[in-house]
């Protein structure tokens, strides 16, 4: 009998970690684009490079709402000082709301548009190579906050 209940307990918690949380995607190289970064995208993401002066904007976009945007270009302060730097920016928006979360590396924040509309973005720096790396959210669009750290989340994870 007892082999039985731990057999049935273990399947319960396989099939509820396999059901929540994210799909996991694969990794794709932007070497090829001038970024020395991996990150997590979908088989059939489209993407798009650009060079703007000494800076390359690399746009990704693919299913079910994975839309990126990194820049790239000389790095000039160390990661800390940029997050703190890019934290400072976006706070001085007339229509900053809130830092709704923060990590080392980066953070998630909201603006109040009108009465109605709250839009969800947020910014990963990566200094490394002497490259400052910038991963936000795509230009175009308003955003929610899952979606906002759904991408946000696919940064964390870069290599």
């Amino acid at each position: 009998m007892r082999p039985t209940i731990y057999a049935f307990c273990f399947l319960i918690v396989f099939s509820i970690s396999c059901s929540s949380g994210e799909k996991e995607l694969p990794y794709k190289d932007l070497l090829t684009y001038g970024i020395p970064l991996e990150i997590q995208a979908p088989d059939s993401v489209d993407i798009r490079s650009s060079d703007i002066g000494g800076q390359k904007d690399v746009v990704l976009n693919g299913e079910d709402g994975y839309k990126l945007q990194i820049f790239s270009s000389d790095a000039y302060h160390n990661e800390s000082t940029a997050v703190e730097e890019y934290k400072s920016e976006i706070s001085k928006h007339p229509r900053f709301k809130e830092f709704v979360q923060e990590k080392p590396q980066g953070f998630v924040y909201a603006f109040q548009l009108d009465s109605t509309t709250v839009n969800y973005g947020f910014r990963y720096i990566d200094v490394k190579g002497g490259k400052e790396i910038v991963i936000q959210q795509g230009m175009l669009g308003i955003y929610t906050k899952e979606e906002a750290e759904k991408l946000f989340n696919y940064a964390l994870k870069s290599k």
